[in-house]
């Protein structure tokens, strides 16, 4: 048995004493003394009392049924025979009993009124929080709706003009291309696998002009859906390329294309 078994065992057993009236006027005012020090022991005190009372309640309806019920023979020659229920000594009552089931249910209530406070002022931070956070999106919609209302309307040739440079279309071969398409086939290592794979690559004979006219004919790689939901969202998209010469295994020279892109967020700064 652990420290704490043999603590509740002899709690209870105090417990039993104070509702019997078996405490001394010393051990009566040390375990009150006690009880304020740990008010979690009013509770164990007050269920002491408790069933202490309902022990006295069912124990009287049983010899009351019994004293009113007719003796049989059997009982007759009983040796023992039961008492009255009024020669079984009651438990005295402590003049402290009623006090102790009182400042025990005031703690309770005590307790649970800081708990539910607690509790309410979570939800209406809560509620505050999201209560908030509607209203800030809702006055950014608002906002925007305003600025589209306002803005003059333009055609779609102002409305070309203004966003950010034309992406040319995606196409693996362009069809407006004046010059004829060739394939090539390059390896490109993979360092972390240790692996060659071939990567093909749409050319363009080395008799074109110059490399602006290059760089116009040659394939992006950023689809044009994708470029055209950036600028309805308010991006702009600006595309610089450069031709990088390879060295093919088979020992001719291409000509590849090296795009990079610069995407910025500039609606917030048209509202300003």
């Amino acid at each position: 048995m652990t420290a704490s078994n043999r603590d509740a065992r002899l709690d209870e057993d105090v417990f039993d004493r104070l509702v019997d009236g078996e405490l001394t006027e010393e051990e009566r005012s040390a375990l009150l003394t006690r009880l304020d020090d740990e008010p979690a022991l009013w509770r164990r005190c007050a269920l002491a009392f408790l069933e202490a009372q309902t022990w006295r309640e069912a124990i009287g309806d049983v010899f009351t049924d019994l004293a009113g019920s007719p003796a049989s023979p059997a009982e007759d020659r009983s040796p023992s025979r039961v008492e009255p229920v009024s020669d079984i000594p009651s438990p005295t009552v402590v003049p402290g009993a009623a006090p102790v089931a009182r400042r025990s249910r005031a703690f309770g209530e005590t307790r649970i009124a800081k708990l539910t406070a607690m509790a309410a002022g979570f939800a209406l931070a809560f509620l505050i929080g999201v209560w908030g956070h509607t209203w800030w999106l809702n006055r950014q919609t608002a906002a925007t709706t305003d600025f589209a209302r306002q803005a003059p309307a333009q055609s779609n040739d102002e409305r070309n003009t203004s966003t950010a440079p034309t992406i040319p279309q995606v196409a693996s071969v362009p069809a407006y291309s004046p010059y004829q398409w060739e394939w090539v086939t390059v390896p490109v290592s993979d360092e972390s696998s240790n692996k060659v794979e071939t990567l093909s690559l749409p050319v363009i004979p080395r008799e074109s002009p110059s490399e602006d006219v290059w760089c116009g004919i040659l394939p992006t790689p950023l689809p044009p859906e994708i470029a055209d939901i950036l600028l309805r969202q308010g991006h702009e998209i600006r595309q610089h390329r450069e031709l990088v010469p390879v060295s093919l295994p088979d020992g001719s020279q291409a000509v590849m294309p090296i795009d990079e892109y610069e995407v910025r967020f500039i609606r917030h700064k048209r509202f300003q």
